[in-house]
């Protein structure tokens, strides 16, 4: 097949210590010898398919155009679950049906979708376990050399959907959640900032973080403070500091908004 600069790009809880990763990028070089293969990340926590479908959504706008998202976040490989393919304007999508592509879908930005069934692209030997190496990673390649989507597998409408939080309307401002927490220690809410007033206060637990911050140097050293996150939504940060250590934060724990009069 032809070559088609379609890089690909892979998202993976396997981590950096055993050598999972690097092997689906020798499965791919091995198809497609001229791919490029971008990290977005491997350091998911194991089986988290919310925070890889988080990590979609901070990640995807910023990749070029023809790009091929391969995720491997799978707790039920080798179960009965499908490996999906889908399709927006921009980019293409392979995971398994676990609701990892969940953002996406919420957003109407699949505008195809199809099983990957076609074992034909698989490795000759698919282990139960590792279907990032013997389906995934192959299919990749395969799209990369310009495989037409159509020789997949049939078109699906029922891919999984995660139950994806989103903030709600109270008396006196919103009401979300915390996301997830990143490596430095910064809670993730689920609360945009566009939907923010000016002078709103943020609240988690009762403390009040003030006003929403364009950045960390806005408060002194060791306070905590609420703050514009890159990815358009709202944050909870301690300057210099790790706010969900501190804190002891997890997912799902309620923030507020509290509109000031």
């Amino acid at each position: 097949m032809r070559f088609l600069h379609r890089p690909i790009v892979l998202l993976t809880d396997f981590g950096r210590r055993d050598p999972f990763a690097g092997i689906m990028k020798g499965v791919i070089l091995a198809r497609a010898p001229q791919a490029t293969i971008l990290d977005l990340s491997h350091g998911i926590p194991p089986g988290d398919i919310p925070a890889a479908a988080l990590a979609l959504r901070q990640a995807v706008p910023y990749f070029p155009k023809r790009s091929i998202f391969t995720v491997v976040v799978d707790p039920g490989v080798g179960s009965q679950r499908r490996v999906v393919w889908g399709r927006s304007r921009k980019h293409d999508f392979l995971a398994p049906d676990n609701g990892v592509l969940t953002w996406l879908q919420n957003e109407d930005k699949i505008v195809e979708w199809r099983e990957v069934a076609n074992a034909n692209l698989f490795l000759s030997k698919v282990s139960s376990t590792f279907h990032g190496r013997d389906i995934l990673s192959p299919v990749a390649a395969s799209l990369a050399n310009g495989l037409k989507p159509g020789k997949l597998g049939p078109k699906i409408k029922d891919p999984i959907r995660l139950s994806w939080p989103e903030p709600k309307r109270v008396e006196g401002g919103l009401e979300g959640v915390i996301l997830s927490c990143d490596h430095f220690g910064n809670v993730v809410t689920n609360i945009p900032v566009n939907q923010v007033p000016q002078h709103a206060h943020v609240i988690h637990r009762k403390r009040d973080l003030g006003p929403l911050r364009t950045h960390y140097a806005a408060v002194p050293p060791g306070r905590p403070l609420a703050v514009a996150g890159s990815a358009g939504l709202i944050e909870i940060s301690t300057r210099d500091g790790d706010y969900s250590a501190r804190a002891r934060a997890r997912r799902g724990e309620t923030v507020h908004v509290r509109y000031q009069r």
